[in-house]
């Protein structure tokens, strides 16, 4: 094949890439009934997630999970404060925001480094400890958990997002569909290998990880409501790096910690880099924008589209489907398509809000137009009676 050819096949794929992922936007804010940008950052962090597979798989080449983990959090975490910075830098009302976050007493930032606790650093060191005795395909099994956990509890807590019937189909469709599309690689995969107690001890721990996913968000929308995403993230990150460099040194002890950060080639520090401000600084900060557009629920529904990208990038840049039976395969693709399913039906609202403001404006406007004649016929009524008066004192005189 020739480089014309080459170029012309790239820059189709390119095509056809950019015209899914718009069509996606805009089936999205249809469903959703939201704006684009919404729409945008749905999609766009359901891309940075479910590619970060591919890129994390090549980190751990160079790097234990633990030193990864901590490097990717202090990437992220620079590039966010790099931001606020630059913000402060040109903006004096973004200036005195930020200042409002310190001096406001100490409790905004503890829920923020709470919060980060929550969302990234204990859930990280629970899969990866978990993953040393079950399949890495029992996470993807397990995420359907964020949304339960994540619904069960803003059902308490937020009156505005209550466990229904549509959030219950959804999360079902999404067990199935995650399911049927996993069975492939519990017969190509390989668990950890241990014995049943810790297998059960991982699939635990997984639980647990899910929970905090799923918690996370409920946690940020009850108590730092009002924080600027930019310096929220750079927080929670800057204690997850902390969090995930005691995890590092603990596992790997402090020698092998340092031979790793000595001797890993450029290439090796490449992966750490760019998981940590695409997926660690840019989606995290996506995430903090829809739980305050969305809410809960919509935001947690990111793990279902992570997966299919996940699976689609799992195809065509690991080739994950080599040695794959043409049945392996259609359960795959049966369940990316139920996945597809669960999304819309976790997604969809009717226009409900519309239809009563319509209703309530032409009750309205009848209301007005009754109390308008009403009024005119009482002020006829009475006219005619001062005119009969008025007569009968001009026959009496």
């Amino acid at each position: 094949m020739s480089n014309h050819d080459r170029k012309r096949d790239r820059y189709s794929k390119y095509s056809i890439q950019f015209l899914s992922m718009s069509f996606s936007i805009f089936l999205f804010s249809r469903i959703m009934k939201c704006t684009p940008t919404t729409a945008f950052i749905f999609v766009l962090d359901a891309i940075l997630y479910g590619s970060s597979y591919a890129g994390v798989a090549q980190g751990l080449k160079y790097f234990s999970a633990g030193v990864f983990q901590t490097f990717r959090m202090l990437f992220g975490c620079l590039l966010m404060f790099l931001v606020v910075v630059i913000r402060c830098t040109f903006s004096k009302e973004y200036r005195n925001f930020i200042k409002l976050h310190f001096t406001q007493g100490v409790m905004p930032v503890v829920n923020i480094l709470i919060g980060g606790l929550l969302n990234m650093a204990i859930p990280h060191c629970l899969t990866a400890v978990a993953q040393g005795w079950v399949a890495s395909s029992v996470v993807q099994i397990f995420q359907p958990f964020i949304p339960l956990f994540g619904a069960i509890v803003s059902h308490f807590f937020i009156p505005e997002e209550r466990f229904t019937c549509q959030v219950a189909i959804s999360l079902a469709l999404a067990l199935i569909g995650i399911v049927l599309s996993s069975i492939p690689s519990f017969l190509h995969g390989t668990d950890g290998g241990g014995s049943v107690g810790y297998v059960a001890l991982g699939y635990t721990l997984t639980l647990f990880a899910m929970a905090s996913f799923g918690i996370a968000p409920v946690f940020f929308k009850l108590k730092t409501p009002n924080v600027d995403e930019s310096l929220s993230v750079c927080l929670q990150l800057a204690i997850s790096t902390v969090f995930e460099a005691i995890y590092g040194l603990i596992t790997d002890g402090p020698k092998s910690f340092a031979d790793q950060v000595n001797n890993a080639p450029p290439i090796g520090w490449m992966w750490p880099v760019v998981i940590g401000a695409l997926v660690s600084g840019v989606a995290v900060f996506c995430v903090m924008y829809l739980i305050r557009t969305i809410g809960v629920f919509g935001t947690n529904l990111v793990p279902f589209g992570q997966l299919i990208v996940g699976l689609i990038v799992g195809v065509a840049i690991l080739d994950e489907w080599n040695g794959f039976k043409p049945w392996e395969i259609a359960l795959n693709v049966i369940g990316i398509l139920i996945l597809c399913g669960s999304l819309f039906v976790g997604i969809y609202k009717k226009k409900e809000k519309k239809l009563d403001t319509v209703s309530s404006s032409s009750s309205s406007m009848d209301s007005k137009y009754e109390d308008d004649h009403d009024s005119k016929s009482e002020s006829s009524r009475g006219s005619s009676e001062i005119d009969e008066r008025e007569d009968r004192e001009i026959n009496e005189i």
